[in-house]
């Protein structure tokens, strides 16, 4: 669940107490003898950090099993609502915010407007909005774990610049500006890696795995492990930049036939108005013209699965905001993948993203709830 523990450069492993909490909150419903039968642990040490967890007010007692011939055992669960966080994801013209509890679960989706510029104004009324979330909300100073903030751009190894955003225009600017806006402990990631840890949050795997974010531009993450790998300079995943089409559409960053240009959302908006869902809407309505660049969507998108695959030989998440639209179409591009790629079938690796609402708010307040939990 979440982002494992690592136990490598030095951190100590899990503490038993840390196990036991764990179990719970993946089991969601167990019992004393459960844990101490799964976790290999004395029947004692169980009930010692039950109540220790029980006086956190981190778990609760609700019921009992069946009887299957001796006591009923007292049924153990999450008290999902004891510790929440908040995740903030940053766009070009909007502010969305959603809350997050113990078992993953995000809550209260909201989505402002409001326009990003580099200014006091700015910081102050997204300062604004995170207050007036947090007392909507009714989100005590003890319940709250943190707040989460994704942006769409690359952030420095040290989490202290944002070096570049192509999406807010700005380049070498301080992640204080964004972290001082809020009023609690706050993190900072790129939007992409947050939609990630998104998915981390519903998949228990030490295989790796690929996001691929379709959104108004096209980016992506890498999880080896349950772990976000970042690059050298914190620029994996920059999948919309691979040339797709030598000497084809300029891109924004200056190369010709990015990814991006063929595969970002704005391809398919661009014929409806800047609508996904009108757009979506046009093709199951049978529109010739909405038909044709669907298609010639999905031929580009499958060529960029294609590469992705032949580079990490791993599953591939399609996300973003196209993600959630291309359900019914999966089928077609896995298709559309198999005719050009001779080493494997693809009817297994490609998924669309179980986290379609505000994916990137969802994941960064994921990880602010994954560091809480490691630290029981």
């Amino acid at each position: 669940m979440f982002i494992t523990p690592n136990t490598t450069n030095n951190v100590q492993p899990p503490t038993k107490r840390n196990l036991i909490f764990r179990y719970i909150l993946k089991e969601k419903e167990t019992s004393h003898r459960d844990i101490a039968f799964d976790l290999d642990t004395s029947m004692p040490t169980v009930f010692t950090y039950i109540r220790e967890l029980f006086e956190m007010g981190l778990i609760k007692k609700e019921g009992h099993f069946k009887s299957t011939g001796g006591r009923k055992a007292g049924i153990l669960r999450p008290n999902a609502e004891a510790k929440v966080a908040v995740g903030v994801d940053i766009t070009a013209r909007h502010v969305s915010l959603v809350r997050v509890n113990l078992l993953g679960e995000g809550r209260s989706f909201e989505r402002n407007a409001l326009t990003y510029e580099d200014t006091e104004a700015y910081y102050s009324a997204l300062r604004e909005l995170v207050e007036t979330y947090l007392t909507a909300q009714d989100i005590s100073s003890d319940q709250l774990v943190g707040v989460g903030i994704s942006v769409p751009g690359i952030i420095n190894a040290a989490g202290t610049t944002i070096t570049y955003s192509h999406a807010l225009k700005v380049k070498n600017i301080p992640t204080a500006r964004f972290l001082n806006a809020v009023p609690c402990p706050s993190i900072i990631i790129n939007d992409a890696n947050a939609a990630c840890l998104a998915e981390l949050g519903s998949e228990d795997s030490d295989s790796i795995i690929v996001y691929l974010s379709l959104s108004n531009s096209v980016g992506g993450a890498i999880s080896m492990n349950n772990q976000l790998y970042y690059g050298d300079n914190q620029r994996s995943g920059e999948f919309g930049h691979i040339t797709l089409v030598p000497d084809g559409v300029r891109c924004y960053c200056g190369q010709k036939g990015c990814v991006d240009s063929y595969c970002s959302a704005l391809v398919l908006t661009a014929h409806s108005n800047g609508s996904l869902s009108d757009f979506f809407a046009q093709v199951e309505a049978g529109d010739a013209n909405a038909k044709s660049v669907l298609d010639r969507y999905l031929d580009y998108l499958a060529i960029t699965v294609k590469n992705i695959r032949m580079v990490f030989d791993a599953s591939i998440i399609i996300g973003g905001y196209v993600g959630g639209h291309l359900i019914p179409y999966l089928d077609d591009l896995g298709k559309r993948v198999n005719a050009i790629d001779t080493f494997c079938d693809s009817k297994d690796i490609i998924r669309a993203c179980s986290t379609r609402n505000e994916a990137s708010a969802t994941g960064v307040a994921m990880h602010q709830i994954s560091k809480f939990i490691e630290s029981v």
